[in-house]
């Protein structure tokens, strides 16, 4: 239309040139007609702009409504978790609980409470859980019976609020079975206890403090880790190892020696994989700090060929001990007959053995227990010579020495038992009534093998640092039920 009235404009000029006297007149309408054009052109532009506006204004509306019906929607949701929040808070459960009480309506109290507790239960377990684990982790130096009182309080609350709590169960057993070894008779006092603990934890903000802190850790662990409390030594020495990576370095010479601890516990656990992991990566840094013969590093591989060993990799662990008995033999401040070697040859048995070389594993075991009970700082009961006193007895079962067999086992038994560093209820104990209930069922003496790996099946079940699924229970189990099959 603008065109159409542009054009008639300009006919209208060019006909005014031709008219003459009517020029005046076409002139004045030509002017109209592009004045006309002019004003519909802004008039129709100001209609567009009104539109957009308009369209603009509507959006806007619509994105507010958007966003209040949203506001809305989380207003409710917020109300209804308010509500929920207060019926779920232990005030309000008390309150209620209080109220029946006052009424004397014992039953309904009690349910109001177990119901809470059957929904809260389980993150109010994991807060109680973090507490014990804390405690136990810093359960050293004068602080040490504080602080495994403190954990144990802490555990058996956690076990309380959520009895499926498998972590808390374990930690709570490993603790009240140490504190009734260490401390018989009723724990101390929880509140005095638990204040004494808190108000005396050392701050360490000095490297020399930290670093001493955690050396304490380490030698706290190392005591509970010779008794078998390898739960509790392992959360002892992952707080050691943390300590140290922050003040010294993860690489220091100092934290790598943690380290190894850390994973020979994990070792004991059962954790095979993740400790062959770790101590791969101490080999490499002993390799490249201290080299490849040092007696660190050698101690670093004699535990990785252990771990070889127990993850099923029998011929690459005989290799690598054969090299670490060959260095430490070698070695002026070791030599064929210094402990650590005898504890290489120990496992060099234990190697042979699972692959069957029976007759070897035999000549050499007695050769280790002879010089181990001849040495002054060992003897014939100390713990290492017992433990090569119990694989003689493997070898012998294995080329059928029954007879023999058990009369040994019952003695290692016996003096394992005896023992203080062990005790009845020690996995090494337990190891060795396991090996007599198979020596039992060897000399076709099957019921009272049953019996015997049937308590032994259970204490291993129950003990905090083996539990049901260690390798060491699973092979009892196997064993039990092979036996029940068998009836």
């Amino acid at each position: 239309m603008d065109e159409l009235l542009a054009i008639a404009g300009l006919l209208f000029s060019q006909l005014g040139d031709a008219l003459g006297p009517y020029a005046n007149i076409v002139q004045i309408a030509s002017s109209s007609l592009v004045t006309l054009s002019t004003c519909i052109a802004v008039f129709r532009r100001w209609r567009r702009n009104d539109k957009a506006v308009i369209a603009r204004l509507e959006r806007d509306v619509q994105y507010r409504t958007d966003q209040l019906d949203r506001a809305k929607t989380e207003l409710l949701r917020l109300q209804d978790r308010e509500t929920d929040l207060s019926e779920r808070l232990p005030e309000d459960v008390l309150d209620k609980a209080g109220k029946e009480l006052d009424d004397e309506n014992y039953d309904r109290a009690n349910r109001l409470i177990q119901n809470w507790l059957a929904v809260e239960g389980e993150p109010l377990s994991r807060l109680f859980f973090s507490q014990a684990d804390w405690a136990a982790r810093h359960a050293t130096g004068e602080l040490r019976q504080a602080g495994l009182t403190v954990a144990e309080a802490f555990a058996t609350a956690s076990l309380v609020s959520d009895p499926g709590n498998r972590e808390a169960r374990e930690l709570h057993e490993d603790l009240r079975q140490f504190r009734i070894l260490e401390h018989p008779g009723a724990p101390l006092p929880l509140a005095a206890t638990l204040g004494n603990f808190n108000d005396n934890l050392p701050d360490l903000k000095f490297e020399e403090d930290a670093v001493e802190y955690a050396f304490s850790l380490q030698s706290e662990a190392s005591d509970m880790f010779r008794r078998g409390h390898y739960l509790i030594a392992f959360k002892q020495l992952d707080e050691a190892v943390r300590i140290l990576s922050s003040q010294i370095g993860r690489d220091a010479l100092p934290t790598l020696h943690v380290r190894q601890v850390r994973a020979e516990a994990m070792s004991l656990l059962g954790n095979y994989a993740d400790a062959n992991v770790e101590i791969g990566k101490i080999i490499a840094l002993r390799c490249r700090l201290q080299g490849e013969d040092h007696p660190d590093t050698l101690w670093s591989r004699h535990l990785q060929a252990e771990l070889l060993l127990s993850l099923g990799r029998a011929a690459e662990a005989l290799e690598m001990i054969r090299e670490v008995i060959e260095k430490r033999a070698a070695d002026p401040s070791l030599g064929p007959d210094h402990p650590d070697t005898r504890a290489s040859r120990y496992l060099q048995v234990r190697t042979l053995e699972h692959l069957g070389r029976n007759a070897e594993a035999l000549e050499m075991i007695g050769e280790v227990i002879e010089k181990n009970a001849a040495d002054p700082s060992l003897g014939p009961d100390h713990p290492h010579t017992l433990s090569s006193r119990h694989q003689q007895v493997r070898i012998l079962e294995r080329l059928g020495r029954n007879a023999e067999a058990l009369e040994m086992i019952g003695e290692v038994i016996e003096k394992r038992a005896a023992d203080p560093s062990l005790g009845p209820d020690h996995p090494h104990t337990l190891l060795s009534r396991q090996l007599q209930a198979r020596v039992l069922l060897r000399l076709g003496r099957a019921a009272e093998a049953l019996e015997v790996v049937e308590e032994v099946l259970r204490l291993q079940a129950a003990h905090p640092s083996l539990g049901p699924d260690h390798p060491d229970t699973i092979e009892s189990r196997e064993l039990y039920d092979s036996l029940r099959q068998a009836e």
